[in-house]
Parts: C-alpha cells; sequence; structure tokens
C-alpha cells in the first residue's frame, strides 16, 4: 500500500470491474489530491489495475485493500459498483463515516432488500444510484421538439430488458415530464434467458405501459443479434426518432443534430465535483431510484414467475433473490 496522505481526500471504489474502472479512470483527471481506496473479491484485479493506473499522478494515491474494514475511518466519496448480488452485503459491512455514496444499479429486484437500502441510507449526508440519462441534454432538446408525446418506444435488438428497465423508465419520465405511476401493463413474446454475467438472467420481447392518462411507452428487445438502441418519440402530428450510439436524432426523417450520450469515463468526476462544491449531481436520489425499481419489480415479476414455475432452472422467485444485473 502506498503511503496515505491524510491532507488527501479520501475516495473508495468498492467493486473494479468494468464499470468501477470506469469510475476510476474519470476521477483520475482530476486535479485535486486525493486518496483512492480500490477493493475487489478478486485481489488479483486489483492489483492489476493498480499497476495500470497508479503511477499516473503526484496528486493521485491508488491503494487496494483487501478487506472492507480496512477502509479509511473518513471517506467523502464512496462508489459501490460491485455485482448486484454482492452490493447490499458490501454496503452493509462498511464501518466507515461515508459522506457521500453513489451506488450502481440494479439496485436489487427484491422489495425487501430495497427497504433495507432505504433503512440504511439515513447512515450517509446524501446516496445516490447511477441511473443519469434523465439529465441528459439530448432528452432536453426532444422535449422541445415534442413537449406532450403520446407514444415513445424503446427498441433494439437482444440489449436485455431487466438491465435497461430501470433506464427507461426514466428517460419516460423526462421525455413526459411527469412521473410515471398507474398503468395498465400488456406482454408479447417475453422471453427470459441467462445472462452473459454467470447467475444472472435477462429477457427479450415486448413490453407496453399504458398510462392512466394515455400515453403509451413500448420497450422492444427483439431476439436478434443486438443493434443499435433506437428511441422513437411522437404525438399527433410529429415523431423523433433518436439512434443512441451515433447520437443521431431525426424529425420526420429529417436529420436535426447530433448529440451522444456522455460516458462513464467523463460523467463519475463530474459528480464528485459537483458533490463537492454543493452542487445537486446529475443522477438519481436514492429515494427516486427506489420508486423506479419497485415498479421494475411489479413490470418483471409476473412473467419471470411464470418461468419459476415451469423451469428448474429458475430456483427463486423473483422477489426473494437478486436474478438481474
Amino acid at each position: 500500500m502506498n503511503k496515505i496522505n491524510n491532507k488527501f481526500i479520501n475516495i473508495a471504489i468498492l467493486g473494479i470491474g468494468n464499470i468501477g474502472v470506469r469510475h476510476l479512470e474519470s476521477i483520475i483527471e482530476t486535479s485535486l489530491n486525493i486518496n483512492i481506496f480500490i477493493f475487489d473479491i478478486y485481489e488479483s484485479r486489483s492489483k492489476e489495475v493498480i499497476n495500470i493506473y497508479e503511477p499516473f499522478k503526484k496528486n493521485i494515491n491508488i491503494n487496494a485493500i483487501n478487506n472492507i474494514k480496512d477502509l479509511p475511518s473518513e471517506i467523502s466519496f464512496c462508489i459501490i459498483s460491485t455485482t448486484a448480488l454482492e452490493r447490499l452485503s458490501v454496503l452493509e459491512k462498511i464501518d466507515s463515516n461515508i459522506k457521500f455514496l453513489l451506488l450502481e444499479k440494479v439496485l436489487t429486484s427484491s422489495k425487501k432488500e430495497l427497504k433495507r437500502y432505504q433503512s440504511i441510507s439515513n447512515q450517509f449526508e446524501a446516496v445516490f444510484v447511477n441511473m443519469p440519462y434523465y439529465y441528459e441534454n439530448i432528452f432536453q432538446e426532444i422535449n422541445k421538439y415534442i413537449s406532450k408525446p403520446n407514444k415513445i418506444i424503446f427498441q433494439g435488438g437482444d440489449f436485455g430488458i431487466a438491465c435497461n428497465l430501470v433506464h427507461f423508465i426514466d428517460i419516460a419520465e423526462k421525455l413526459l415530464q411527469k412521473k410515471i405511476r398507474n398503468f395498465k401493463q400488456n406482454n408479447n413474446n417475453l422471453l427470459w434467458k441467462k445472462a452473459k454475467r454467470e447467475g444472472f438472467y435477462d429477457l427479450t420481447g415486448e413490453i407496453m405501459l399504458e398510462l392512466s392518462s394515455g400515453e403509451k411507452i413500448y420497450i422492444i428487445s427483439e431476439v436478434k443479434p443486438q443493434e443499435d438502441i433506437k428511441i422513437i418519440v411522437s404525438d399527433e402530428f410529429n415523431e423523433i426518432v433518436y439512434e443512441w450510439d451515433n447520437g443521431e436524432l431525426f424529425k420526420n426523417s429529417i436529420f436535426c443534430s447530433k448529440n451522444i450520450i456522455t460516458y462513464q469515463s467523463s460523467r463519475t468526476l463530474n459528480i464528485l465535483e459537483d458533490l463537492l462544491t454543493g452542487k445537486s449531481p446529475k443522477v438519481s436520489s436514492l429515494d427516486n431510484a427506489i420508486r423506479i425499481h419497485n415498479q421494475l419489480i411489479d413490470i418483471l415479476q409476473p412473467s419471470w414467475n411464470k418461468y419459476y414455475e415451469i423451469n428448474y432452472d429458475f430456483k427463486h422467485k423473483f422477489n426473494e433473490k437478486m436474478i438481474i444485473t
């Protein structure tokens, strides 16, 4: 472990897989003096990351810890980016005094665990969940073209409905400019299957949510090789199409602009700097994320439990254990 400078700001990243590394890459661009503590259940992973990133800047110390209890007593900013199975248990093991906490999504597929997240949150000054798309400029731009859409479609090839649904609900609320609360649901050709990450599942097919005020939201993940996600927003007179990967925006088939969604490796430093300067970061509050995760459970649980009754590979009911990531 490197020598720790007590005049530096202490930051922790717990879980240093792909997303954890993106957080690290962003934070080390800072001009602040910081100590970064990284933890992963695979110690070799932490050592590998330190070998790549540690000799980066004089204002940054990166330190690998082998146990959550080895975190310093005071931490300004902590990111928990483990897999969904471990996230809550890691959070409950932390003894340090943490000011700001950022959790990765998906939080859980259990309403009991959502309550545990809620009960723990008062230990911190503020808790956020990494759901940033509500604040992306492109969705403000779409609002300028269509302020009151009656239909929103999220469509692509095998993108994984379960792992993206909280993002889609969040974006739909931005485009509709209201919270999604009461809706009727219709499913078509939903197919649960094992996800790429071992022990988790996701699904393809179509989910339609019809709000009590009449607007319809479609989430369509087609059974074919993964294709770019398109977001189609329409009212009685206009149709906006946004192509996620290339950032191109069209109104009634006419090109309007190019606005690419920001990457995590550029967002995390902005979150940190906002928090340290008293600004609201452009990610979801825990309360808002819990509300949306409750909707995720209500939307996905019936189809999962239907599969559970006939498929012995599905060992748990949806609301019993984390099965999506």
